[in-house]
């Protein structure tokens, strides 16, 4: 296993954060990579984080105020918490209900809260290659990560969200395969996504 896959910061994430945001919860938090970033701008911020796997979850207890060391939402039965910011972090995509777990994210949604979703894109230029190839090779970790149990493009990812009962606020892509003139290229004829091995959105409560 990759040595940095429970303590990644993900900063590429940052953009997605509000400045306003001033309780966290890191669902999938590993060791604590992205709440301590998050407390290294916004020192003040209340950072709870949920993991299954005990070793990480000890670590993240260093960064956090409060760690869950269990299966989400069953270990927030009977918590009264609410958050201002939800984070999933290249987390839906290991459960076997994604839809239903971002569902679930609104009875801890504080009013004007935000949810953060980071998903890996499978229709990216590496992976359609390995397609062509007649292949689809698990690997440690990345897009093809072996403990997958669901796989997204970027328009199901939107799918995904929008389903869940979110509106989607911003965009941005991440891990680009080539260099940057590609995706301006590409970018051009509307397939900026293609070399982008992740995406992320900011989402809020769809309003009835």
């Amino acid at each position: 296993m990759d040595p940095n896959y429970y303590g990644l910061e993900r900063a590429d994430l940052l953009p997605l954060v509000p400045e306003s945001v001033s309780r966290l919860l890191d669902v999938g938090c590993g060791e604590g990579g992205f709440g301590a970033l998050i407390r290294r701008y916004h020192p003040d911020v209340v950072v709870h984080g949920i993991e299954t796997a005990s070793h990480a979850a000890e670590k993240a207890t260093t960064h956090y105020q409060r760690v869950f060391t269990g299966a989400y939402p069953d270990v927030l039965r009977g918590s009264a918490e609410t958050y201002d910011l939800i984070a999933f972090n290249d987390v839906l995509e290991h459960m076997v209900d994604p839809w239903g777990a971002l569902s679930e994210a609104r009875r801890f949604l504080a009013p004007s809260g935000h949810i953060i979703v980071s998903l890996p894109n499978l229709a990216n230029l590496e992976s359609i290659a390995q397609l062509i190839r007649g292949r689809f090779d698990y690997a440690e970790s990345g897009v093809l990560d072996r403990t997958h149990l669901r796989f997204f493009t970027v328009k199901t990812a939107r799918e995904l969200v929008i389903g869940a009962g979110f509106v989607i606020e911003k965009q941005q892509f991440h891990w680009p395969v080539l260099r940057p003139t590609v995706t301006r290229f590409l970018g051009k004829l509307g397939y900026e996504a293609l070399n982008h091995r992740q995406v992320g959105f900011r989402l809020a409560p769809r309003q009835p």
